[in-house]
């Protein structure tokens, strides 16, 4: 492991290079907080660092208080070395921000122990940071999918107020992201579908399961329907945390479902052998009850008087 050694005693300076590389440490020198510091500066500096307390020019204190104070130097783990054994100089080190403190004379026992104390803690935090940057990379990755698919991607609150929607959410709602987060489903949703949708969310809160509904979320276009999964979240524990909510588009299913339906009972109707202006009249009552558009179903109807009751012998 590389280490800076910042003392300006040279026999003490001496005594802890020799120890260090008996030990196998890689070791740079340091005789005062100058040298330290432009050391810490450097790129690829040694991330442990054995600082003396007392030095001229620029004490450890001094080059504690400077390197904490800069956010974005990379963290080193400090073992500040010093002649002061009082409770309050302790205290005083470790607040300036020293990770740990080692009394003059050191032991030579005690100081390897310490530095091993020091290199797990690096170890530790090395591996932690590599963590939450594979979880920032895979975040960003589901981000990213989730603003690209068309399907409405929601994420609910346990009271119903939204803390996350994907842009294809947004724009079906016709509201920006930032007028949905933290508003409540009736104030998002028609309030048939913010109806059903509460219903469904509070049986999964209660089941802890999965359920589907089918839902209009267009505003204007009443037509065009999905088919929603809301989804509970849990931690670990098993507690809820929030729902997470899926809407896919099902318009052209659902108008296909009703295109065979109309066919079975059109075909039902011609079946029953009916006067020509009997079965008409029913078959335009089914394309008023079926659909919205009534172009065929008045143009039939204008048709209905010059058409003779019984066909001609």
């Amino acid at each position: 492991m590389r280490i800076l050694i910042a003392e300006d005693d040279l026999s003490s300076r001496l005594t802890l290079v020799g120890v260090l590389r008996k030990s196998g440490h890689e070791v740079i020198e340091a005789k005062d907080g100058i040298e330290a510091l432009a050391v810490l500066h450097q790129e690829n500096a040694p991330r442990m660092v054995i600082l003396d307390w007392m030095m001229p020019i620029m004490s450890g204190l001094e080059v504690l208080q400077r390197l904490r104070g800069q956010a974005h130097h990379p963290h080193c783990y400090i073992l500040l070395l010093t002649a002061k054994t009082e409770k309050n100089d302790i205290i005083q080190g470790l607040n300036a921000g020293a990770d740990d403190y080692l009394p003059k004379p050191f032991d030579t026992g005690e100081l390897l122990s310490r530095i091993n104390v020091g290199k797990r803690m690096l170890d530790m935090q090395d591996s932690l940071a590599e963590k939450i940057s594979a979880l920032r990379k895979s975040e960003k990755k589901h981000r990213l999918l989730l603003e690209k698919t068309s399907d409405l991607i929601c994420s609910c609150s346990l009271n119903g107020q939204f803390e996350y929607v994907n842009s294809s959410f947004s724009q079906e709602v016709g509201m920006r992201e930032s007028e949905i987060i933290g508003k409540r489903v009736q104030e998002v949703f028609p309030p048939e579908a913010a109806e059903k949708f509460a219903a469904c969310q509070g049986h999964v809160l209660r089941t802890g399961q999965e359920h589907r509904i089918e839902l209009s979320l267009n505003p204007v276009d009443h037509e065009k329907c999905y088919l929603t999964s809301i989804t509970p979240v849990t931690n670990d524990q098993g507690a809820l945390l929030s729902t997470l909510c899926s809407s896919k588009e099902i318009t052209e299913r659902k108008r296909l479902e009703l295109f065979r339906e109309m066919g079975r009972e059109i075909l039902q109707l011609l079946n029953e052998s009916l006067p020509l202006k009997e079965s008409l009249a029913r078959m335009i009552e089914l394309l008023k009850l079926r659909t919205s558009f009534d172009a065929i179903g008045i143009r039939l109807q204008a048709a209905i008087p010059v058409l003779p009751l019984e066909a001609p012998a």
